[in-house]
C-alpha cells in the first residue's frame, strides 16, 4: 500500500500530496503514527529536549477516538429491503456470507477518518468477495455531471512475480460506456494483464456488466458527507493535526511528571558524595542516581569556602497542565461534525483528563448526518452485488435494482428510554404523540413496523390477557 511503500514518481504532485495525507489518517487509526509523532515532535522542540522528554506518548489518540465514536451505523446489521421480500433474503444471505456487514464498522471509521473510502466487489471460486479500499491507495476519476461518482479507478497492490513482490495497478474504468479491465506495472509503463489474468479483460471482454449488458465499475465509493467532489481529504485535517500536537503536549506532561514535578535542589561548592564512574562516557565524567525520595549526601568542592544548600519550587504543575491539555483536546474534537453540546467532559469522572466522550445524543445526530450517504452507497453495492451474482453464481437471478438499506440505529440506554417515555406521557395527554412514534424510537424501528407490533400485541392481550 503507498502508506506501507513509496509511491511511484509518475503520480502527480497534487494527487500525492491526498494521498499522503490519506495514509497519515489511516496510519492513526491503525495505531502505527509514532513516525508522525516524532515528525510533529520535532517542529516544536529541539532535539535536545526530544531527548530529555524521552520516548513520545501514544497513549492517547484524540483522532482514532472521536473517529471510532462516531462509527456506529453498523454496530448493528442494517436491513435489507425490498419490494420482493424473497429477494431480500437472498440478498441478506449474500451480504451476510461475503462479511459485508462486520465490516461495516471499519468502512466506517475509514470513511469518517480519510472522508472517503471504497469497497471492490468481484466473484472468485463461486462465492461473493467484498474488499475495502482504503483512498491512499488509489487514483479515480469521474464525470463533470457526476463529480462524486467515479468512472475510472486505479488502484495500487502488491503483487508476486517470478518470485518477488513488485507493486502493481489494477486499472478498472466504464467511462462513455466501455469497460475497461487492465493490471499494469506501479509505474503504469508496462501492461501485466495476460501475466496476472490470463487474457484481456477490456472492451467485449469486459467482465462486469448488468443484466442489460453496459459495464459496471466494481468499486463502490462512500463521502462521509457529499462535498460535491470526488475526493475530500483535507477535511478536518484541524483534529488530525490538534491530536498530533495534543500527544506532543502529553509527552510534555509525562516528562514534568517524572523529572519537573519536585522541587529542584541546587548546591553552592557542594558536591554529591559517592560519585561513581559513568562507563558510557570518558573516565572523567560522574554520575549518582538521585529521586525524589533519596537522601543526597553533599560533600564540599573547596574546604576552604562556605557551602550553599537550597532547592527551587518544582518545574511544572502535572495537574494544571494535565487539565490544560484535556480542555484543547475537547475543543479540537468539537470542531469535527460535532458540537460542543455533543462533548460529555466532567470532574471526577473516569472519563475526563485523558479521554474524550461523545455522548448519545451526539452520536445519533452524527448518524443521521453519515446516513444518506452511506445508504446510497450501500445501495450501490447491493446492485452490483446482484449484477455479478446473475453473471456469475449460476443461481436463479436477483433484481438488480430496487433495493433500500434501514439502518437501526443507536440502541436507547435504560435512562434514555425512562426520559423519552416521560416525555410521551406529556405529549400523549395533550393528543401531540402517539404509541405508534412511541415504540418506533424506543426500539429503532419504522412507524409502520410498530402498528403492526402494536397490533399484534392487542391481539395477543386480547386472546392471553394480562399479567
Amino acid at each position: 500500500m503507498p502508506s506501507h511503500y513509496g509511491l511511484p514518481l509518475t503520480i502527480d504532485m497534487h494527487e500525492r500530496s491526498r494521498m499522503q495525507e490519506s495514509a497519515r489518517r489511516r496510519r492513526l487509526l491503525d495505531g502505527v503514527w509514532e513516525a508522525d509523532l516524532v515528525e510533529t515532535m520535532s517542529q516544536y522542540v529541539a532535539p535536545e529536549q526530544m531527548a530529555a522528554w524521552g520516548r513520545p506518548d501514544l497513549t492517547k489518540n484524540v483522532f482514532r477516538s472521536v473517529v471510532s465514536q462516531l462509527s456506529i451505523l453498523y454496530d448493528r446489521e442494517p436491513i435489507i429491503e425490498h419490494d420482493d421480500p424473497v429477494a431480500a433474503e437472498r440478498m441478506r444471505e449474500l451480504c451476510r456470507g461475503a462479511g459485508v456487514w462486520t465490516q461495516g464498522p471499519q468502512l466506517q471509521r475509514l470513511v469518517i477518518g480519510q472522508r472517503e473510502a471504497l469497497r471492490r466487489v468481484s466473484w472468485e471460486d463461486g462465492a461473493l468477495l467484498v474488499r475495502l479500499v482504503p483512498v491512499d491507495t488509489v487514483e479515480a476519476s469521474s464525470s463533470p455531471n457526476t463529480p462524486s461518482v467515479p468512472h475510472t479507478v486505479i488502484e495500487y497492490r502488491h503483487r508476486e512475480l517470478d518470485g518477488q513482490k513488485i507493486l502493481t495497478r489494477d486499472v478498472l474504468s466504464v467511462e462513455g460506456g466501455v469497460g475497461v479491465y487492465r493490471i499494469e506495472s506501479g509505474d503504469g509503463k508496462r501492461d501485466l494483464t495476460s501475466m496476472f489474468l490470463g487474457s484481456d479483460y477490456s472492451g467485449e471482454a469486459y467482465p462486469y456488466r448488468r443484466d442489460d449488458g453496459s459495464p459496471v465499475l466494481p468499486y463502490v465509493m462512500t463521502h462521509a458527507l457529499d462535498s460535491g467532489a470526488l475526493f475530500d481529504s483535507y477535511q478536518g485535517k484541524e483534529l488530525v493535526e490538534g491530536s498530533l500536537k495534543v500527544s506532543v503536549l502529553w509527552t510534555f506532561w509525562s516528562h514534568i511528571v517524572f523529572d519537573c514535578s519536585h522541587p529542584q535542589r541546587y548546591g553552592v561548592n557542594a558536591r554529591p558524595a559517592g560519585l561513581a564512574a559513568d562507563a558510557r562516557s570518558d573516565e572523567h565524567a560522574t554520575f549518582i542516581a538521585t529521586d525524589p525520595a533519596s537522601l543526597l549526601l553533599m560533600e564540599a568542592s573547596n574546604p576552604d569556602a562556605p557551602v550553599t544548600l537550597g532547592q527551587f519550587a518544582p518545574g511544572g504543575d502535572p495537574v494544571a497542565v494535565g487539565q490544560a491539555i484535556s480542555h484543547y483536546s475537547a475543543t479540537l474534537a468539537m470542531d469535527f461534525d460535532m458540537t460542543p453540546a455533543d462533548i460529555q467532559r466532567s470532574h471526577g469522572d473516569a472519563r475526563s483528563g485523558y479521554a474524550i466522550h461523545i455522548v448519545n445524543e451526539g452520536k445519533r445526530r452524527a448518524q443521521v448526518k453519515y446516513e444518506p450517504q452511506f445508504a446510497r452507497a450501500d445501495v450501490e453495492l447491493l446492485e452490483v452485488i446482484a449484477a455479478l451474482h446473475n453473471t456469475y453464481s449460476g443461481d436463479a437471478p436477483l433484481p438488480e435494482s430496487g433495493y433500500s438499506v434501514r439502518y437501526q440505529g443507536l440502541p436507547l440506554s435504560v435512562d434514555e428510554r425512562r426520559t423519552r417515555i416521560n416525555e410521551f406521557k406529556m405529549l400523549f395527554e395533550i393528543e401531540l404523540a402517539s404509541k405508534v412514534q412511541l415504540l418506533a424510537e424506543l426500539e429503532g424501528i419504522t412507524e409502520d413496523q410498530a402498528r403492526a407490533r402494536l397490533g399484534q400485541i392487542r391481539r395477543d392481550r386480547v386472546e392471553f390477557g394480562t399479567i
